[in-house]
């Protein structure tokens, strides 16, 4: 049971501002809590005056009781911190285990041929910081290039791939192909 309740609301230029009181009980006694909320309907912004949130990533009741007042049944997506989703994936449940035998799966195998690989590039890269950050920004820009291709392999978007972006940042002079680091320049980027 959440033992708050709003006991005044004013309207301001950023939204309206609920006064949410909190009843903390004790074994011995009672003891009562007052924090401010701010809420923008219209774009479904909210912030609390316990930083709840935004320090810790803990939902607070006193944001809950005023969506509840609202009749906002799902939680905004800014609200939504990644760890609560279900369709993450985490690194401790990428490989299954099999309690069967030796038996690996093709996903396991190559599983353990990137680590195998990545641990022999740390143990060589790791002493020099020239190489570790060439390796660094080669992996960035694989890790941009996957998730471009997969976003218009899945979303049908617009986006153009990875390699003429590289392609077309060499012709305005924003790489430099003799040291192969990227010079971001404001103008263009």
């Amino acid at each position: 049971m959440v033992y708050c309740r709003i006991i005044a609301v004013d309207d301001g230029p950023l939204g309206n501002s609920y006064h949410v009181l909190e009843s903390i009980i004790f074994d011995d006694g009672m003891k009562k809590k007052k924090c401010t909320v701010l809420f923008d309907k219209e774009q479904c912004q909210i912030v609390c005056s316990c930083y709840l949130f935004e320090f810790r990533g803990i939902f607070c009741k006193h944001c809950i009781i005023v969506f509840i007042t609202n009749d906002i049944t799902f939680v905004p997506e800014r609200c939504t911190l990644r760890r609560w989703k279900k369709d993450v994936s985490r690194t401790y449940t990428r490989m299954n285990i099999n309690y069967n035998g030796w038996i690996s799966t093709p996903a396991q195998v190559r599983y353990d041929e990137l680590c195998d690989t990545f641990r022999k590039v740390v143990d060589v890269v790791a002493d020099d910081e020239v190489l570790t950050r060439e390796i660094t920004e080669w992996l960035e820009m694989k890790m941009i290039n996957m998730n471009i291709s997969k976003n218009k392999s899945s979303c049908g978007s617009s986006l153009i791939s990875g390699h003429s972006q590289v392609h077309d940042s060499t012709e305005r002079g924003l790489v430099d192909k003799n040291s192969r680091v990227h010079k971001l320049d404001p103008k263009n980027s």
